[in-house]
C-alpha cells in the first residue's frame, strides 16, 4: 500500500473520507514476518443489500465481488432500512491475498476495522492497538497453541475418510469457530497448525514458528 509515512501530531482533514499513514520502522516493534504497519483514523464504509435468497446465495471472491453472471440469483432492486434498531458496531477483518490482476502486485496483508451507522463509531481506539502490534501477536500465538480439545482438534486430519470437516485442519469450536454469521466463509480453511506450532503437528508449517 502507497500510504505516507505518519507525521507526529498529524491528523486527517475534517472532510477526509479515507486518510491511511505508513508508521515508520523506525518507530514500531515488528516481530519477524510482518513487513510494516499501515494505520487508518479514517474510512468510509457503504453497506448495501446485493440479493437474497434461501437456497443459493451468491458469495464474494477474494476481491470482495460477486459473479452474479454465472449464477441465476441476481441482485436485489430494493435495501434493508438501518432503522431496524440494531447496531453494527463491531470489528471486522478483511485478508488480502493473491494476485487482485494478471499482472499485479502479490497481496499478503490484513486490514482490522470497525464502525457503526450512529455516532458512536470510531476507528481511534483501534487504530492506536495497531501500534501494540507485537502484543497482540503474542497473545494470538499463546492463545493459538493449545486448544482444550486438544490434541483431538490439532491432530484433526480433514482428509481422513471418517472426517465430517474436510475443510478445516487444527481448527474447532473451542479455539477458532466464530459465529457464522460472522464469517464470509463459514469457518471453512481453517487450520492453528498453519499458523503456530500445535500438538502433534511439525513446526515447520507453522508462519510464526517462533513467539513473535
Amino acid at each position: 500500500m502507497n500510504a505516507p509515512l505518519e507525521q507526529r501530531g498529524q491528523v486527517p482533514d475534517a472532510d477526509a473520507t479515507f486518510a491511511a499513514y505508513r508508521i515508520p520502522k523506525s518507530r514500531i516493534d515488528l516481530p519477524a514476518g510482518v513487513g510494516g504497519l499501515v494505520v487508518v483514523p479514517e474510512m468510509r464504509e457503504v453497506r448495501v443489500q446485493v440479493s437474497f435468497s434461501r437456497f443459493d446465495s451468491v458469495g464474494a471472491n477474494l476481491q470482495g465481488e460477486f459473479d452474479f453472471e454465472s449464477r441465476k440469483v441476481k441482485p436485489a432492486v430494493t435495501a434493508i432500512s438501518l432503522e431496524c434498531g440494531y447496531s453494527a458496531s463491531s470489528i471486522r477483518e478483511r485478508l488480502y491475498c493473491g494476485k487482485p490482476e494478471v499482472d499485479g502486485p502479490n497481496m499478503a496483508g490484513i486490514m482490522l476495522s470497525t464502525g457503526t451507522t450512529g455516532s458512536e463509531g470510531t476507528l481511534g481506539g483501534l487504530v492506536e492497538e495497531g501500534r501494540r502490534i507485537r502484543h497482540h501477536l503474542r497473545e494470538a500465538w499463546d492463545l493459538g497453541r493449545l486448544c482444550s480439545n486438544d490434541p483431538v482438534c490439532a491432530a484433526h486430519d480433514p482428509s481422513s475418510s471418517g472426517s465430517d470437516r474436510r475443510t478445516e485442519g487444527a481448527a474447532c469450536h473451542g479455539c477458532l469457530y466464530i459465529a457464522e454469521c460472522s464469517c464470509e466463509r463459514f469457518n471453512r480453511f481453517l487450520d492453528r497448525a498453519l499458523v503456530v506450532p500445535t500438538i502433534g503437528n511439525d513446526p515447520e508449517l507453522a508462519f510464526f514458528r517462533e513467539r513473535p
